[in-house]
């Protein structure tokens, strides 16, 4: 914890090899910043005096911290792990940022996966923080509709059929993440369900008139 240039060399390394954190760093336990990469003006030997550092020095664990404003003014949430000496006591942490306004392997995954103007794709934490959403202005605001938060503060998995503050109907489909404390929500319009269960009806029953109207043998 000493020797800056091998904590500076370390954190480049990770952050490169990875290329899944923003930007990656060395914690002391008195919340001095130590090591950092990308290098930034100002960063290094600068001090957090957040609550959710304080937690994590405390925590001595895998950590997720809940959404925060960083030094360096990006809306992040940091994945800490602790660094022990050889007799376990703790020095303080390695952490990698995912910054939830920009580019992040977040985004880049959910984006794959969730590429579709029939659905509306939610990430949130525990509290009902929106930490992943298509529409980014989206991303650090709290849901405001109080079925789809009671959903997400409950935290329980499965499908369900809600109606929001303007009287639309949804199907939505809800998954814990439980490591993370984060919540997967999917919502879709019942309208736009029911149009594909027609249009499936309707091409069945195309297909099957020509055998139900042919003579008898």
């Amino acid at each position: 914890m000493k020797n800056a240039d091998t904590l500076q060399k370390e954190v480049e390394r990770i952050r490169q090899i990875g290329h899944r954190f923003n930007s990656v760093s060395v914690i002391d336990k008195q919340s001095y910043i130590r090591a950092f990469s990308p290098l930034q003006p100002g960063v290094i030997d600068a001090c957090l005096t957040s609550p959710s550092h304080a937690a994590t020095v405390q925590a001595n664990t895998f950590f997720i911290s809940q959404p925060y404003v960083s030094l360096i003014d990006n809306l992040i949430v940091y994945i800490f792990v602790p660094i022990h000496n050889a007799e376990g006591e703790q020095l303080g942490y390695v952490g990698g940022s995912i910054y939830l306004n920009n580019r992040n392997a977040t985004n880049e995954f959910m984006n794959s996966q969730f590429d579709d103007d029939n659905y509306d794709t939610y990430v949130l934490n525990k509290d009902g923080t929106i930490i992943y959403h298509h529409d980014k202005s989206r991303i650090g605001q709290k849901i405001d509709d109080n079925s789809l938060k009671q959903m997400a503060l409950l935290g329980n998995k499965g499908n369900f059929r809600l109606t929001d503050s303007q009287g639309a109907t949804f199907l939505a489909r809800l998954a814990k993440v439980k490591r993370a404390d984060w919540i997967i929500l999917t919502l879709q319009t019942e309208q736009i369900v029911t149009q594909v269960l027609n249009n499936v009806m309707i091409d069945l029953t195309k297909k099957l008139l020509p055998c139900c109207s042919s003579p008898c043998s």
